[in-house]
């Protein structure tokens, strides 16, 4: 959707409809940027060698300061926040490769660091299934100085996908980054 004036568009529909919301009832708004699969594995399956990738990824960050200075200077409304989004390395349901957590610090490190460079407000990585991965995030994202929001996905058994309990895996994390998350 970032390639093209009709995709820009429809993201810049679909965000000001959500931030004015955020506008009407005076709540912060964090503007995940749009590139939740902007990583490396998922890249190369749409054909995004890793410097084009850390080009979209620059080209989403952009996207967003843009539509929120415009906003800005439009409405007045300034309480909204820039989050490079990111998602898990492989698929969000099914636990596939797992990695260390030294694996998913160096892995995730490469879109991190065009976070850091790019000056968001904060990381948020959604979707992950499996605590080595999240673990690698946070430190990934403590070593730049980021701010970084973890969300696992959940079965209905309280578990995530590869059977670990949603609380052992909070702890976990937790335990692992110093409560940096």
């Amino acid at each position: 959707l970032l390639e093209t004036p009709e995709g820009q568009k429809e993201l810049t529909d679909y965000f000001t409809r959500h931030l004015d919301i955020a506008r009407e009832y005076d709540l912060n708004f964090i503007f995940d940027t749009v590139t939740w699969r902007a990583n490396p594995d998922w890249g190369e399956k749409l054909g995004y060698s890793l410097e084009g990738l850390r080009e979209l990824n620059v080209k989403g960050i952009q996207f967003a300061r843009e539509l929120k200075e415009k906003y800005t200077s439009s409405t007045g409304f300034s309480k909204i926040f820039i989050s490079g989004h990111m998602g898990p390395r492989g698929d969000s349901y099914f636990v596939k490769n797992k990695m260390t957590i030294e694996e998913a610090q160096q892995y995730h490190s490469l879109q991190i660091q065009v976070f850091a460079e790019e000056k968001v407000d904060l990381i948020s990585a959604y979707t992950l299934n499996y605590s080595n991965e999240a673990i690698g995030i946070v430190r990934a994202a403590k070593e730049v100085g980021l701010p970084v929001v973890i969300s696992f996905t959940v079965e209905t058994n309280a578990c995530l996908p590869g059977g670990e309990p949603l609380k052992e895996a909070i702890e976990r994390t937790d335990k692992e980054t110093g409560g940096y998350a």
